[in-house]
């Protein structure tokens, strides 16, 4: 069997595992490790998030059923996770989807990419627009190298004083 075959027939499973749970098969990976094959599912939520419960339930559930249909013929690792807070976006569907969250973008061209970072304001057939400290910017997709969420964490926005400096500057002075 050839890995592509493979590696739909793995996630083929896994979505039918996953999907019993609500929650989508967003990438699978399969590859040679020193022990055997090493499968990597990666989960998405329609809407929300995916946590490490689901992520447990999904691992312990689809190992089950890989070693039940003998899909990989032999050992295996299995690696379930979410795609993160700096998830790639792969397309108009998920710009759209996280429209008004922050992206990084390597844009194409020179030397370089360019990395621009910026709230995504409109998604529109071809191209994207987002807001960036040096105003809105429209972006073809095919002018894309990368995109990703930009984690915003509460707390540890750019340019925050940190709460140490923030108690200094309101003339505390004292250090807890």
């Amino acid at each position: 069997m050839l890995l592509e075959d493979l590696r739909e027939k793995v996630a083929n499973i896994a979505a039918a595992v996953a999907g019993a749970r609500g929650i989508d098969v967003w990438d699978v990976s399969l590859g040679r490790g020193p022990k055997g094959w090493v499968v990597k599912v990666t989960l998405d939520r329609p809407e929300g998030f995916v946590g490490v419960d689901d992520c447990a339930d999904v691992n312990m559930r689809l190992r089950a059923r890989l070693e039940l249909e003998n899909a990989l013929a032999g050992a295996f690792d299995l690696e379930v996770s979410s795609p993160g807070l700096d998830r790639q976006l792969r397309g108009p569907g998920d710009f759209e989807r996280f429209r008004g969250m922050l992206a990084r973008l390597k844009v194409k061209g020179g030397l370089r990419p360019e990395v621009v970072v910026g709230r995504i304001v409109a998604v529109g057939e071809g191209a994207l627009e987002l807001d960036t400290e040096n105003g809105r910017r429209t972006f073809a997709f095919d002018s894309l190298a990368e995109a990703k969420l930009e984690p915003e964490l509460p707390g540890f926005e750019k340019g925050a004083p940190s709460k140490k400096k923030a108690r200094v500057a309101q003339g505390t002075g004292r250090r807890r």
